[in-house]
């Protein structure tokens, strides 16, 4: 006789119901077994986490999950930010990675944890790494971590791009230009577009100063042939890449198949991977306005956005660039006026009582523009004294993340982006 038995799959929120005839699979499960293609339209269906598990089911599932054919099927692009990295520096040589969960439905969504998915890594050093920049699901890692400001010593450093979903990772042989001593600075930048493919590519830029000229050269490594190669001579910008004091971008953002850079000298610059030209793209402001600073500077679901800033107002407008760098519009209309009504803050430093007409100095940090697949529900992420909240463009409204802010925290903020790109070791 025939009894009914409920098994549960590998993903604990999944449990299938088999019938037992003489401890013999059923018909249903026999034509799903041995029919691949319609095992693959149910797996891509399922959870990026409830799919690393089912990686251990058999080889023949194994097999199916990590053909390049069902990566693309089930990587849709773009991607929409899941989590943040939050680096805070504690003096010149420590750092605390913060995990923020932007996941509406997580326990976590709002949670702040010391969460270090580093440590999950098996590479040497890895206690002393950090996120130097992400990449749509994958990391570049630094390490040793060193002081925060000893950028210039990045050339004694090993680098890793990693998945954090997957715990894969592989370490970067170094450039040529990294060979021997040197004084200058680099800059490493990871550019992965997985619309286009599996593979990633690591922008190597170093500082040369010949005579009274500086000049860049450019090094671009591919996992597709694990080599470096140089990108035809130096070059002359004196735009002082790298070099701003916003954060991480300073080391660059990846979007338009170019990475981008913004500096301190109010110029902005991108390279096209494809072409292997840098080229400077135009300001959203006169730049004779010296009173005028950089806030932000980020991509998300593959739009580029820029916040500018004059005196801290609690009023600005969020840019975005056209696609093929002719301008910049405003996409969003910020005003934060109500956020300082309801999060005073300290007048730290002052003797006199915080006047009204003060609140346009209200301070905060952007720490991310994270726009969503339905565009009324895009939102940015802000650090306050008094914790992170949520503002959303669309109804101005906002709510509180996190009820304290992160101690030692300036702008580094890295997007995490659930991946199944794979990382091939050397």
């Amino acid at each position: 006789m025939a009894s009914q038995i409920n098994q549960t799959s590998p993903d604990p929120a999944i449990t299938t119901t088999t019938i037992d005839y003489d401890h013999t699979p059923s018909l249903s499960a026999q034509v799903i077994a041995n029919n691949d293609d319609l095992l693959t339209e149910i797996l891509v269906c399922l959870p990026i986490k409830s799919l690393l598990k089912f990686k251990s089911v058999s080889k023949h599932w194994l097999s199916l999950i990590t053909t390049t054919n069902f990566y693309f099927r089930r990587t849709p692009f773009p991607h929409t930010a899941t989590g943040l990295f939050a680096v805070a520096y504690l003096g010149l040589k420590h750092s605390w990675l913060h995990f923020i969960s932007l996941e509406k439905n997580s326990e976590l969504f709002g949670g702040c944890r010391h969460y270090n998915p580093l440590t999950s890594l098996p590479f040497p050093e890895n206690k002393s790494s950090c996120i130097s920049q992400s990449s749509n699901g994958l990391l570049l890692i630094r390490t040793p971590l060193g002081s925060y400001y000893n950028r210039i010593k990045n050339s004694e450093k090993n680098f890793f791009v990693a998945n954090p979903t997957t715990m894969q990772y592989a370490m970067l042989p170094r450039p040529a230009a990294c060979s021997g001593s040197t004084k200058n600075g680099f800059i490493f930048n990871l550019a992965f577009d997985p619309s286009k493919s599996i593979h990633y590519k690591v922008v190597c830029v170093r500082k040369i100063d010949h005579s009274d000229q500086q000049y860049y050269q450019i090094e671009i490594y591919s996992s597709a042939t694990r080599t470096w190669k140089l990108s035809g001579g130096p070059l002359d910008a004196p735009f002082d890449i790298g070099s701003s004091n916003h954060g991480n971008s300073c080391d660059g953002v990846f979007w338009n198949g170019a990475v981008n850079w913004i500096s301190k000298r109010h110029s902005l610059l991108y390279f096209n991977l494809e072409e292997e030209q840098l080229n400077e793209m135009p300001l959203p402001f006169n730049p004779e306005r010296s009173n005028m600073s950089f806030m932000y500077f980020g991509e998300s679901r593959d739009h580029l956005h820029l916040i500018t800033m004059f005196k801290r107002k609690t009023q600005f407008d969020v840019y975005e660039m056209e696609r093929d760098y002719s301008n910049w519009f405003v996409k969003f209309r910020v005003d934060l006026s109500e956020v300082a009504s309801v999060y005073p803050q300290r007048n730290i430093g002052a003797r006199l009582p915080l006047q009204e007409g003060l609140r346009n100095y209200f301070f905060y940090t952007v720490m991310s523009v994270v726009r969503r697949e339905i565009e009324e529900e895009s939102y940015m992420v802000l650090h306050i004294e008094k914790g992170i909240i949520v503002y959303y463009f669309k109804t101005s409204t906002f709510k509180k993340l996190l009820d304290t802010g992160i101690m030692g925290y300036g702008s580094n903020c890295h997007p995490y982006i659930e991946s199944l790109a794979p990382i091939y070791r050397l």
